[in-house]
């Protein structure tokens, strides 16, 4: 049973927030976005700088979590939890989640609860977990299970936590959902889930506009088709914004996951990030998703686009032309 703990107190002291075990203050970055939103390519190109420990998805334990009541204030403690290294008896069954595989700096912790050994050896997993984390100086937790109006407690509690918040074309984003998790028929449900995700996604941006101006530098817009066709840029603005060194390692990096070679193992699958021609990539939903299913996409989320930076659909032509759904977003807004 998932417990319900009160997490924040008016009187916590901001100073005491997450330390590195050298007693330097932590960088706390949270990445929110939705499914298939090009996050897990902007978390690796976060997480490949050497001072990062990387959290995938610490919320996929609350997935069956009923009341939202509960479920927004079981996100925030472990979220919280894991950015300090300090995670709660309570909040022990947040430990226990495959997915901890896809980060380098959980692989071993994964590793370690799975083995057969029992007892005292799986204290020393959770140990060595916790050590990990407090040596590095940032820590960054990528989710696509939390509203972004969660994260205000976070936000005013410690002026070294960050909000990064990542959007995608909504067209994209609904047609890579439907094909590669098959939550839904996009040829007959496309209106209804267009409907429900631009319904999240207006309230989150909302907020995400709210949280910028009230927290100046600590909030921050960003969106995939950025990163995708010119992600050298992109990583550049995320690091100034976390405030860390942008090297010569990262430059290489990046070219190395954005021109990898056609015939490269993994290469354009679904949950890598490798990609022989990222802008291709970005583009390819555009040639197989038929323009009367886009046309309902936008009709239901059609309003968010000047905001986000996206143009609508005139017809199956515009669709598969070479002319770009990508435009500036709005002036003054996140995304500027």
């Amino acid at each position: 049973s998932i417990h319900k703990v009160k997490y924040f107190d008016q009187t916590t002291d901001t100073t005491s927030y997450g330390r590195t075990k050298s007693g330097t203050t932590k960088k706390q970055i949270l990445l929110v976005t939705y499914g298939r939103s090009g996050s897990t390519f902007t978390s690796a190109l976060i997480n490949r700088h050497k001072d990062v420990f990387f959290v995938f998805e610490p919320l996929f334990v609350l997935e069956k979590s009923i009341s939202l009541d509960t479920k927004e204030n079981d996100s925030m403690a472990i979220v919280k939890a894991f950015m300090e290294c300090n995670i709660p008896t309570e909040y022990s069954f947040a430990l226990d989640n495959y997915l901890y595989r896809n980060s380098d700096t959980t692989r071993n912790f994964y590793r370690c609860m799975a083995s057969l050994k029992k007892g005292a050896f799986h204290v020393s997993c959770f140990l060595q977990l916790l050590d990990a984390c407090r040596r590095q100086r940032v820590t960054f937790v990528k989710t696509i299970r939390f509203q972004v109006k969660w994260a205000e407690a976070l936000l005013a509690r410690n002026p070294n936590f960050k909000l990064l918040y990542l959007v995608r074309d909504p067209r994209a984003t609904l047609f890579s959902q439907a094909r590669v998790f098959r939550n839904f028929n996009w040829n007959t449900q496309v209106f209804n889930i267009s409907q429900q995700h631009c319904t999240n996604l207006q309230l989150d941006l909302q907020d995400a506009e709210r949280l910028y101006h009230l927290y100046p530098g600590q909030v921050k817009g960003i969106r995939y088709e950025h990163g995708a066709t010119d992600p050298l840029t992109y990583t550049r603005d995320i690091y100034k914004f976390i405030d860390l060194p942008f090297d010569n390692d990262l430059v290489e990096y990046i070219t190395n996951i954005t021109k990898a070679p056609i015939d490269s193992p993994k290469v354009n699958s679904s949950y890598s990030v490798l990609r022989h021609n990222s802008t291709q990539t970005m583009n390819r939903w555009r040639f197989m998703v038929g323009f009367n299913s886009v046309r309902e996409v936008d009709q239901a989320c059609g309003h968010l686009y000047s905001k986000l930076g996206y143009r609508t659909v005139a017809s199956q032509k515009h669709l598969v032309s070479e002319s770009s759904l990508v435009i500036s977003p709005q002036p003054s807004g996140i995304f500027s």
